[in-house]
């Protein structure tokens, strides 16, 4: 399956725990991490991995001009990470919005979460190597199990050496070969500005390839630093960021964003959300799993 942005509008309402939050003029609250702007709106990744659309209009200066800084600084990291051998799959879906022409028609192998598995008819023995499942970011792809027989596929993963019975009661005889939920390295490419799954890769090919990319750091790292970045400074001068990319409303039209003063309640809020992202990276800047 071909990866495509969905266009939906975001409508859930902020947890204290969200990494990224957007306030609208009429103080509502939008969740969802930054990936980029397009004329009239701008693109977050949910808590659920799905990408979602905020309506410029709906946005309040201070975000707004937020959403400019960020679109620069991770567009610039975005055209460096194009020609990674191996990346995450928020990486990948990160840089293809970022900078689609410098991904464009690039191979790669990406680490992926699986989200679902193909079981066709349940706990039903299936012939043949193909297996298909997809990603938690909706890209298809196939795992080849040609050497391992028949399989028994259902809805807690792929087995062989088992039985549907086998399989029904945990027996020792049966070798789960991919479950959801599992990070499997994957075969990829930018096909027509959309990322097509092939077959998983191995962990030795992708820690091959991770080896060669050098020193890299993934999407969900990279935006955390920018975040950072961009509380120090307003909580330093007390006003917005100003908009260093330009913004365009959907008609195409620039768009102004006038700076914004916060209140002392605002940059001590701020204050409160900077000490959590620090928590959230190691002394090398890296970002701490939980």
């Amino acid at each position: 399956m071909k990866f495509l942005l969905p266009l939906l509008v975001l409508l859930s309402t902020a947890a204290a725990d969200e990494p990224q939050v957007w306030t609208s003029r009429d103080g509502q609250t939008f969740t969802g991490d930054f990936l980029a702007v397009r004329p009239g709106k701008v693109f977050v990744r949910g808590k659920d991995q799905k990408i979602r659309a905020i309506p410029m209009a709906k946005l309040s200066d201070a975000c707004l001009a937020e959403a400019g800084y960020l679109q620069e600084k991770l567009g610039e990291w975005a055209r460096k990470q194009a020609g990674r051998a191996a990346m995450d799959e928020s990486t990948a879906i990160a840089v293809l919005m970022l900078a689609p022409d410098a991904i464009k028609d690039k191979t790669f192998l990406m680490r992926a979460k699986v989200r679902s598995i193909e079981a066709g008819a349940k706990l039903k023995p299936a012939k043949g190597p193909g297996v298909k499942f997809t990603t938690t970011g909706g890209i298809e792809c196939r795992a080849d199990f040609k050497d391992r027989g028949e399989l028994v596929i259902n809805d807690t993963g792929v087995y062989s050496d088992a039985t549907e019975e086998s399989v029904a009661t945990f027996s020792r005889n049966a070798t789960l070969l991919l479950r959801p939920n599992q990070f499997v390295p994957v075969q990829v490419k930018v096909i027509q500005g959309k990322i097509t799954g092939g077959l998983m890769a191995t962990e030795e090919e992708f820690a091959k390839a991770r080896e060669a990319d050098g020193k890299t750091r993934e999407y969900e790292a990279e935006i955390m630093h920018l975040r950072i970045a961009v509380f120090e400074e307003q909580i330093r001068t007390g006003t917005s960021l100003a908009a260093t990319e330009e913004l365009r409303a959907g008609d195409g039209k620039a768009l102004p964003v006038p700076a914004h003063r916060f209140t002392s309640a605002e940059v001590e809020q701020m204050k409160g959300e900077l000490g959590w992202l620090r928590t959230r990276l190691d002394p090398d800047g890296l970002l701490i799993d939980r």
